[in-house]
């Protein structure tokens, strides 16, 4: 992503989704799975643009969502995007909007989802910590520090 595309991206209200996390698992397991050694080293060049592409976009003004491209058992990582989005720059509260209330505007279901609201549709996890204050705990075990999921006002899980 460069200036000019990210300034037409804002200009006319188009997200960013950076999927950084399939980057980052296939770094790490590409050749396990069948990739060539210098596919995985081209991997390498796409992650590192992406997490560069997320600065050049909030520069600019552009909305971003949260993403991952998680496939079967891939999706057991998907709370690792959290930190790799924070790791390239993005605030918590940038990173919590990109998961509610920007996904939800770009589905355009403002009101129905991200929100935590009567008549919102919303899985609701609850923390035992400040996500704000101490990120990446909560994100990265979330079997430690999940308290409760409410699913359409029922208690799913509880510790």
């Amino acid at each position: 992503l460069d200036d000019e595309s990210a300034a037409m991206m804002a200009k006319h209200g188009t997200y960013l989704v950076p999927t950084l996390l399939t980057y980052d698992m296939l770094k790490k397991d590409g050749v396990a799975q069948g990739l060539a050694p210098d596919m995985v080293a081209k991997v390498d060049d796409v992650f590192e643009a992406g997490k560069r592409s997320i600065g050049i976009a909030k520069a600019h003004g552009v909305k971003t969502c949260f993403g991952t491209d998680c496939l079967s058992d891939m999706r057991q990582a998907q709370l690792h995007q959290f930190r790799l989005l924070r790791d390239a720059g993005m605030s918590m509260l940038d990173i919590l909007q990109s998961a509610t209330c920007h996904a939800a505007q770009l589905v355009d279901r403002q009101g129905d989802l991200g929100v935590v609201q009567a008549s919102a549709i919303a899985d609701l996890l609850v923390v035992n910590a400040n996500p704000m204050e101490d990120e990446t705990p909560v994100f990265s075990d979330w079997q430690e520090h999940c308290f409760a999921i409410v699913q359409n006002g029922i208690i799913r899980y509880q510790q």
